[in-house]
């Protein structure tokens, strides 16, 4: 029997696979999308993955208990990072500008304390750094508890996203840091 483009296979020749015949369902490009012609966001995660997520949870949490119970904000706005035992900021001991985290510490434990305002005023990245931590505790909990989760390029996707403003607001708030101290 003759074959006529109406009897081809839609997929052949679009995916590379040894066999020479239809490609297998699971590798062409419509098995990969759902009904709505989109990838599938989410996923179902292993008893490895929901026990990793529920530590990264617990971890997380853990960092809104220290910010709570051992660290005080300090008054400066920069220096609550020094009650952990760190040094205090080379950057603004040798040049008097704060180095474009100074403030991340203060700012985040100001916002487990409920001083948003006051958190942004002191450092907008440490502010944006507790509400990521706040959603990723729920994101993390939640995908544990229904044992569904992101798929590796909606990760991707989330990570890039919020690099490049997190980037931003890191880069605008150190501009802001260098015109006070200069002035």
């Amino acid at each position: 029997m003759a074959n006529n483009s109406s009897e081809r296979d839609p997929h052949a020749g679009s995916l590379p696979h040894n066999g020479g015949g239809p490609h297998p369902p699971d590798c062409t490009p419509a098995a990969q999308r759902n009904a709505q012609g989109a990838r599938p966001v989410l996923r179902n995660l292993t008893p490895v993955e929901r026990g990793l997520h529920l530590f990264v949870a617990a971890a997380f949490a853990a960092s809104i208990a220290l910010a709570i119970l051992v660290l005080a904000p300090d008054p400066s706005g920069r220096g609550a990072h020094r009650q952990l035992g760190l040094p205090p900021c080379m950057l603004e001991y040798l040049t008097g500008i704060p180095c474009p985290l100074c403030g991340m510490t203060t700012s985040f434990t100001l916002m487990a304390r409920g001083r948003i305002l006051h958190a942004l005023d002191v450092q907008p990245a440490g502010a944006l750094a507790f509400t990521t931590v706040i959603i990723a505790i729920a994101a993390l909990l939640l995908a544990a508890a229904r044992g569904r989760g992101l798929h590796e390029w909606a990760w991707r996707r989330l990570l890039a996203v919020s690099s490049v403003v997190a980037l931003i607001i890191i880069i605008a708030a150190w501009c802001r840091g260098i015109y006070i101290a200069l002035t």
